[in-house]
């Protein structure tokens, strides 16, 4: 299977979208993706970082067929993240370090949290 078929494999028979959908979601008409899906143009190397993002898919995966077809790599999840909750770089540092805790420090701080949860409601 080559680039243009993983393209197609994804968008088809994985996510089971149509092309205006695909395209839609990375911001590309749907003339693009049918010209990459019939091997008509390459596809541009911004756009493919853009179809790893927005689907969750190894780069590697894509432009080479090496690997796993989804990246869940922690930096990856993070990421995610960071753009759904719009975090800023302090509190995606605070996430990453909260859940590279071990699991009695993590005790601590929740418990640490949840109590100045309560006073604050208490105090209203």
């Amino acid at each position: 299977m080559d680039i243009y078929e993983r393209f197609r494999y994804l968008r088809k028979e994985i996510l089971g979208i149509s092309q205006t959908e695909f395209g839609k979601r990375v911001g590309v008409t749907i003339g693009v993706i049918n010209n990459i899906e019939r091997k008509l143009v390459a596809p541009k190397d911004l756009f493919i970082k853009q179809v790893c993002k927005e689907y969750h898919v190894n780069y590697l995966w894509i432009t080479e067929g090496k690997g796993e077809m989804y990246d869940n790599s922690e930096e990856n999840l993070l990421d995610e993240l960071t753009t759904e909750y719009n975090l800023d770089d302090l509190e995606k540092k605070i996430v990453q370090a909260f859940l590279k805790l071990e699991h009695d420090k993590r005790k601590v701080f929740t418990d640490f949290l949840k109590n100045i949860f309560e006073n604050k409601n208490g105090n209203d």
